[in-house]
């Protein structure tokens, strides 16, 4: 009975060591999920960066593009305006030169065909 004793006190010791050996086992698996959890909300945190930034972005191109398409058009506009201008001081010209024809023609006594 003694043997059996011995026996149940070596058993009894082993497994207070195991069970000391898994509590530290579980600390630090404990202390591990700790700093996934703090890696996990930087992470989301850089996400939510990310994420604004690309949006503010996104904006920004939507402005820039309607910018461009304004300065496209005023671009064309002004390119166009010269032409437009100087059209209208040669019809200008024509229409000087005709009247004066006309005044010429009439102080000649000519009536215009």
């Amino acid at each position: 009975m003694q043997v059996e004793i011995q026996e149940l006190l070596a058993q009894i010791e082993v497994l207070s060591q195991e069970k000391v050996s898994i509590k530290k086992v579980v600390e630090k698996l404990e202390i591990q999920v700790h700093e996934y959890n703090v890696q996990i909300q930087d992470l989301n945190r850089t996400v939510a960066d990310v994420t604004g930034a690309k949006q503010r972005m996104h904006m920004e191109n939507q402005v820039r593009g309607r910018g461009e398409a304004e300065l496209a058009t005023l671009t064309k506009q002004l390119t166009t305006f010269p032409a437009v201008v100087l059209g209208r001081d040669q019809e200008a010209e024509r229409d000087e030169a005709r009247d004066r024809v006309r005044r010429i023609g009439q102080e000649q006594g000519c009536q215009p065909a």
